[in-house]
């Protein structure tokens, strides 16, 4: 297969965003650094399509973004601190690469983007993809089948499944209690399915809860969870507050080990600090610019797997050791 520019980057033992810039003549690396790159691209056979030479011509440089509505709106108490994280990182690793990054809906001009980021399941997916027959596209934490979609980033939601109920199961846990959206659907039907599938093996007990975005309805779950016998917690619902309360008379962690899925700020300042299951929002910017970043240069057919990052605090843990 052709290499890529991550390939150049890797045989030249430098980021992906320096071996752009020396490929495209641009300053912010060493004639050094610059004279490695070239001489990997050609060691590699390295050559880039017409667009990228569009872009080296300062043509089509632009990044349009399409941002799943929910990541960003208000709902009440929710927490956004992963999608500010993601999206201000994002945009600011973009602009000091020299690019553009804009917000697009139907029928937005996007006469200069050379790729188009789509963040999140939107419903103006399929309409641009009309309006933008030439222009290649980048997809997060979602999926379609289309012959121009040149990247693809996705969360490997059993493996993390797998490492929250290792964790749990090594404290202790018997019956694992999974709080989630009634009708979260995407992410959460999927790692209902893993965490269904985790404790079977595990011959662990699992229930499912189903509640409202709301700190009130979050507590409620929690309650239905404790009654059914639970004595581990994995929430989906971004409350980890509203959850400790709901456990009354008993403790974390001593009677019921608590994981909820958040960024980990809001987590770590209650009392007990509560184990989180973050998305990495800042590390998974970083990873988005940089497969941007290859695509303008023409590179098509990647996969690449968002991180995430267990942090185990009291909550969660019986054990000695805690991250």
């Amino acid at each position: 297969s052709r290499a890529t520019l991550r390939d150049v980057a890797r045989e030249a033992h430098v980021s992906i965003s320096a071996a752009s810039l020396a490929l495209n003549g641009k300053p912010g690396v060493s004639e050094q650094t610059r004279a490695a790159v070239w001489e990997a691209a050609n060691r590699l056979e390295y050559r880039p399509n017409e667009r990228a030479r569009n872009l080296r011509l300062g043509q089509q440089s632009d990044v349009a973004l399409i941002v799943n509505p929910a990541l960003t709106q208000d709902v009440g108490e929710v927490s956004r601190l992963f999608a500010l994280r993601l999206l201000s990182t994002l945009t600011s690793i973009l602009r000091q690469r020299g690019r553009r990054a804009f917000p697009v809906s139907c029928g937005a001009d996007c006469g200069t983007c050379g790729v188009v980021l789509v963040i999140g399941a939107s419903p103006w997916f399929d309409q641009l993809r009309e309006d933008l027959p030439d222009v290649p596209f980048v997809l997060a934490g979602c999926a379609a089948v289309d012959s121009r979609i040149a990247a693809v980033l996705h969360h490997d939601h059993q493996a993390y499944a797998d490492e929250v109920l290792a964790h749990l199961q090594a404290n202790g846990a018997r019956h694992i209690a999974l709080l989630r959206e009634v009708d979260g659907g995407n992410y959460q039907d999927e790692v209902t399915g893993h965490l269904a599938i985790g404790t079977k093996a595990r011959d662990l007990r699992f229930t499912v809860h189903p509640a409202r975005i709301r700190a009130s309805d979050a507590q409620e779950a929690t309650r239905h969870a404790l009654t059914a016998g639970a004595d581990a917690v994995i929430s989906l619902l971004p409350f980890p507050g509203a959850i400790l309360t709901a456990l009354g008379d008993r403790r974390a962690p001593d009677d019921v080990l608590v994981v909820v899925r958040g960024e980990g700020l809001l987590e770590s300042q209650t009392e007990p600090p509560v184990t989180a299951l973050s998305m990495c929002g800042q590390a998974s910017a970083h990873l988005l610019a940089d497969t941007v970043e290859e695509v303008l240069a023409g590179g098509f057919g990647l996969a690449r797997t968002l991180p995430h990052q267990l942090i185990v605090r009291r909550s969660s843990s019986r054990q000695v050791s805690i991250v």
